[in-house]
């Protein structure tokens, strides 16, 4: 599966011309290549950069040169809010684990029943993300409304809610 994310910075007045960005790469453990067009003109290209780690890229004469910050980032225990939220029909949810362990993902209604159960497997730590689609729920009683969202693995637990339109 190729993804491609274009980032884009300008420098302001009185900036350090520094630039984050977080590139969420689901369950894949490296990124095949980094292309960094510098305002110079200069082009660099990194290869196989390992996942869960924060880089700092930078341009010098000699081109550009990789500085791990930090190699193995610990992943918190996180639930994402929905994004987009309100949303119709999709959504996308996202969590990070710190460790292995079984996971389940479960979507409420208002007064507390199951509407949907979107993981339910072992799974490594990491980052991951999960596409919701609220038509393909085989009920016609579901409506626009507040839902909540939950995520569980092992004894760690939290909560989100979501809003749905019609």
């Amino acid at each position: 599966m190729n993804q491609i994310k274009e980032v884009t910075s300008g420098s302001g007045w009185g900036s350090q011309n520094a630039f984050v960005s977080h590139f969420g790469i689901g369950k894949f453990r490296s990124i095949d290549s980094i292309i960094v067009y510098w305002p110079s003109g200069t082009i660099s290209k990194l290869n196989n950069i390992p996942a869960n780690q924060i880089i700092q890229i930078s341009e010098c004469p000699a081109g550009s040169s990789l500085q791990e910050i930090n190699k193995d980032l610990q992943t918190e225990f996180v639930l994402h809010q929905n994004i987009p939220n309100p949303f119709n029909p999709t959504t996308r949810i996202s969590y990070n684990l710190p460790a292995a362990d079984f996971v389940l993902l479960k979507v409420y209604d208002i007064l507390g029943n199951e509407v949907a159960v979107l993981v339910s497997e072992n799974q490594n730590a990491g980052s991951y993300s999960v596409d919701f689609n609220f038509n393909n729920l085989n009920s016609s009683v579901l409506s626009s409304g507040i839902y909540f969202y939950k995520l569980t693995a092992g004894s760690l637990t939290q909560t989100k809610s979501m809003m749905v339109l019609k």
